[in-house]
């Protein structure tokens, strides 16, 4: 795993790897409870990797936990500033939290910086927008 920080020593950054790498074939099998603790405990052994963050996130967004899957895609982003996936998981849970206009500037800063799978989520929070905005009027 390249992500993971040098500073953690050997032993534990590679069972932090080998739980990340379980809690991955457990999210594959659907299995998001199981999987969202072996995440947790990966980033308690290793708390720099952004990957641990951003695969928690994916998770809390399956088990529709939004404010949960905000706050992991932040930590993600701190430690990997230039992850347009964690602007996508950020975006999708800012969406989820009725936040449209914040997530449609998270999903085009990942447009901008490469992300290819954005467009259906820009045009979801146009809607969304456009429909506070006539509710209003």
């Amino acid at each position: 795993m390249s992500n993971i920080v040098k500073g953690t020593p050997t032993r534990q950054r590679k069972t932090a790897e080998s739980l990340f790498s379980r809690a991955n074939v457990l999210y594959v099998d659907e299995n998001y409870g199981e999987a969202l603790n072996l995440y947790t405990q990966a980033i308690a052994l290793d708390g720099d990797c952004p990957n641990f963050y951003l695969h928690r996130a994916a998770t809390h967004i399956k088990l529709k936990w939004w404010k949960e899957a905000l706050r992991d895609a932040d930590s993600g982003l701190r430690r990997s500033p230039g992850s347009t996936t964690g602007r996508l998981r950020k975006g999708i849970a800012l969406f989820h939290m009725t936040k449209y206009r914040e997530a449609k500037l998270t999903f085009e800063d990942a447009k901008r910086m490469g992300h290819k799978a954005v467009d259906l989520w820009i045009r979801k929070c146009d809607a969304e927008i456009k429909a506070a905005a006539a509710a209003a009027a």
